[in-house]
């Protein structure tokens, strides 16, 4: 009989183990971003494994005022109705309880007199608008995400204000913002001061000032600290993170584990993390980091 109780007995200490191992970040959410290689997984098996909660497409791509897709790994934007088959994808995604956002870079240069214009083209070929030449179909995407590294910084404020004003008590338009790790950054400071991102996943990668390295936490906390205090109440904050090992500022998956999220995770605004480059992370993110995501 006593041995037939030993495994129950041992599953019952290795459960109580975990369960003082795991802490409680209930609230926060992790996310990745996806489109930009041919070795990931399909947009409909990276949400299957319910391992993160918002998926970004990359990217639509900015040339001075026109924004174009570009998905080459996936499909052929330019071709219409190439890339239809993500609608389906995308709203499988959306009835696991995923958002998905397209993602905003390239080299934005336009003049006041364009944000309506730009707008207007993402509201209707990506939001809830009207266009016959919806890339995804009928699918409506959950966000915009501005990932925006070269190029003007001229109304790029304006052009996030503008579409925000899309959203309805039914249906909100979630914005968010990739800005690199120093303060402010060049392009989209003045719209994250007035609070018009819900997320801000903050790249602590490939900058020194700001990298963790080798179990040294003293940079990337000093930033941490400075980036906690600098978005707005409403704003929540994202440990952004690259999933490439050879990249300057990657944390190894049991530093980030024992070391970064314990610490970040103690601030009010903490949101989360975000995968911004790599197909995975850690290999086996959802056994190893996700119990520490969200509960």
């Amino acid at each position: 009989m006593a041995a037939n109780l030993r495994p129950l007995f041992l599953a019952i200490i290795s459960l109580l183990m975990i369960s003082c191992l795991i802490r409680s970040s209930e609230g926060s959410v992790a996310g990745i971003y996806w489109g930009r290689s041919s070795r990931e997984a399909n947009l409909s098996e990276i949400c299957t494994n319910s391992t993160y909660e918002i998926v970004v497409i990359a990217s639509l791509k900015f040339v001075g005022y026109q924004a174009v897709l570009e998905l080459d790994h996936h499909c052929a934007p330019s071709i219409n109705g190439s890339c239809a088959f993500l609608g389906a994808q995308i709203e499988s995604c959306q009835s696991k309880g995923i958002k998905v956002f397209v993602s905003l870079d390239g080299r934005p240069d336009f003049c006041s007199r364009d944000v309506q214009y730009v707008a207007e083209h993402i509201w209707n070929n990506f939001l809830g608008g009207q266009s016959d030449s919806r890339p995804f179909g009928d699918a409506v995407v959950d966000g915009i995400d501005f990932h925006i590294q070269s190029g003007s910084n001229r109304y790029l404020d304006a052009l996030a204000e503008t579409l925000s004003k899309y959203s309805t008590a039914d249906k909100k338009v979630y914005l968010s913002a990739a800005p690199r790790c120093r303060i402010p950054d060049y392009y989209l400071d003045i719209a994250i001061k007035k609070g018009l991102f819900d997320y801000v996943w903050v790249q602590f990668f490939e900058e020194p000032s700001c990298d963790y390295s080798s179990g040294n936490i003293t940079n990337l906390s000093i930033s941490w600290e400075e980036w906690h205090s600098y978005v707005p109440d409403n704003t929540a904050l994202f440990l952004g993170l690259t999933g490439i090992s050879g990249v300057e500022g990657y944390i190894k998956c049991r530093d980030l584990r024992n070391v970064v999220i314990p610490y970040v995770e103690q601030y009010s605004k903490y949101g989360g993390l975000m995968v911004l480059e790599g197909t995975t992370y850690c290999g086996h993110y959802d056994e190893i980091i996700r119990p520490y995501v969200k509960l």
